[in-house]
């Protein structure tokens, strides 16, 4: 594995969904005839530990650039999100070229939730665990592409009000929502003089889930949610691998949801963790907590047109 042995010769001179909102249903009220925007400020990062288990040696590698600037849009089925990370954010150090892009798309098409989601990072900092060492690289790189798939079960929870998006759970409602995930991971070192290689990963998981949204008060709402299952991942070095994964997602929230007016904070932590030929064990961590606020108004008729049309193409929003 050409491209795990350079990272650990860096090291050594020193010692890292649908919901059928759209259905009535007396627990939740939806939204859909408004746009819902959103600002918020995001801790977000990618980072992944190597253990090197001939030399019990594990190396934790996380990016430069942690926290993001991001505008959200909802409206109907769809949600979206984008964001930058500033260098005036205290932890994004303005002395280096560190750079965190994220993109978030939601779709909510009957009893199906679908999320895929895009991350890009720029400068890694690795570190040997239990020690002091430590290195920074400028030019490393690392791309994520993936998302999942999960169904419904229960008609009565909304997977939308989960984020505060386009509905707001009346009564609280929980629901069984197995699924499936699929990432797309790329570590690249090539511009980095010592290393010069890049390594990708592809992973597939299936897994059981459960969610509730719990009603506090009329415009105050908690919910929380567990994904947990196994998979396969590919691997890309110098040779192709496959190995066994092990998939798992927490997310938690809490908040106010009024008809127009909305914010709160949202935590949520993926792992995905596998091996790569028997040699090295890779674990790939999603962190982020973020605190937001938006707001809700009516829908120009153009956009509400154009959902309408969209909607009456696609298979999955037609009665059966």
């Amino acid at each position: 594995m050409k491209f795990f042995h350079k990272i650990g010769l860096l090291l050594l001179p020193v010692f890292g969904f649908s919901q059928a909102d759209s259905l009535a249903s007396p627990y939740f009220e939806s939204y859909d005839e408004k746009i819902s925007t959103h600002i918020f400020i995001l801790n977000k990062l990618n980072s992944f530990s190597l253990y090197f288990p001939a030399d019990d040696l594990t190396l934790e590698m996380s990016p430069n650039a942690e926290t993001t600037l991001n505008i959200g849009v909802n409206y109907d089925i769809v949600s979206f999100s984008f964001g930058y990370a500033p260098k005036f954010f205290r932890n994004n150090d303005p002395a280096d070229k560190s750079r965190m892009l994220a993109f978030q798309f939601s779709l909510f098409p009957k009893r199906f939730a679908q999320h895929a989601e895009f991350y890009y990072q720029k400068g890694m900092n690795l570190e040997v665990t239990g020690t002091d060492a430590s290195v920074y690289l400028p030019n490393m790189k690392t791309l994520k592409i993936g998302g999942s798939t999960a169904y419904v079960f229960n008609p009565d929870y909304s997977f939308r009000a989960t984020q505060f998006q386009n509905a707001r759970q009346i009564k609280s409602a929980g629901t069984f929502a197995p699924g499936i995930a699929y990432y797309y991971t790329e570590l690249n070192g090539r511009k980095e003089l010592d290393m010069g290689e890049k390594i990708w990963f592809a992973d597939f998981a299936i897994f059981p889930a459960y969610h509730y949204n719990w009603v506090i008060a009329k415009y105050v709402q908690a919910m929380g949610g567990l994904a947990l299952g196994p998979g396969l991942t590919v691997t890309r070095d110098d040779q192709t691998d496959v190995s066994f994964l092990l998939y798992g997602n927490l997310n938690l929230g809490l908040g106010y949801n009024s008809n127009t007016w909305y914010g709160g904070v949202n935590a949520r932590a993926q792992i995905a963790t596998h091996d790569a030929a028997n040699q090295v064990a890779i674990g790939d961590y999603i962190g982020y907590f973020s605190a937001f606020v938006g707001y809700r108004f009516d829908a120009p008729e153009f956009v509400s047109k154009t959902m309408s049309d969209l909607k009456r193409r696609n298979p999955l929003q037609k009665k059966a």
